[in-house]
């Protein structure tokens, strides 16, 4: 077992049941949001956003690349040489899973994430704040929940890690998990505050429905 997995394996010994880890992180969760939220105006926390923003986007558009780029290059490899790149196949999988993780943070911090927007439909003005903001919290709490499954399985991952491709290990991948849902419950904590002070934005079906009811 290398150093790095090592120290993350003592790391998850001490990871509590889901029930004490939801009582723990979900206020902790509300707090940093909040505290963040409430720096939102300020210089440092503009400048630092921007260039998440910019980070992620820059990651999207290369993962979406490389996609492009090795599936091109393994399609004339195996038409035109008659070979192929053993690793390419299994990198692309994992390329398809990491662009959805990214493509899922980038939505839910402009709410244009998948979701079922019956309320939004139903509720308005300060009700649909209400709503908006009890889904918001709900989704975080989620995301918290699945990030404990993640740390579970990253934990087992490292206990029976196995090599995937290029000499990277099993439990390098999974990793991905736990952090993707780490971040998406963040953004649906910065997100409740958001809907608390009537700034979040609006979804796409509020979008549609709002001029079709302004023209009838």
């Amino acid at each position: 077992m290398d150093p790095l997995a090592a120290k993350t394996a003592v790391v998850l010994v001490g990871l509590p049941e889901l029930g004490r880890f939801l009582g723990i992180g979900f206020p902790l969760l509300l707090a940093v949001a909040g505290a963040f939220f409430a720096a939102r105006r300020t210089r440092a926390l503009r400048f630092v956003g921007a260039r998440l923003d910019a980070l992620l986007g820059g990651l999207l558009a290369a993962e979406l690349l490389a996609m492009v780029f090795l599936s091109s290059l393994q399609i004339l490899l195996r038409n035109v040489f008659d070979s192929g790149l053993l690793w390419i196949d299994p990198v692309l999988r994992h390329l398809v899973l990491l662009l959805a993780f990214t493509g899922a943070v980038v939505a839910t911090g402009i709410k244009r994430h998948v979701q079922i927007n019956a309320l939004g439909r139903l509720l308005r003005g300060k009700a649909q704040r209400v709503g908006g903001t009890v889904i918001a919290a709900s989704a975080a709490a989620i995301s918290l929940a699945l990030a404990h499954a993640s740390l579970v399985l990253l934990k087992d991952e490292i206990e029976f890690s196995e090599i995937l491709f290029l000499n990277v290990p099993s439990w390098v991948v999974v990793a991905v998990f736990p952090v993707a849902f780490l971040v998406l419950a963040f953004r649906f904590g910065w997100l409740v505050f958001s809907e608390i002070a009537g700034e979040a934005p609006q979804s796409p079906e509020s979008e549609i429905i709002r001029p079709a009811e302004e023209s009838s």
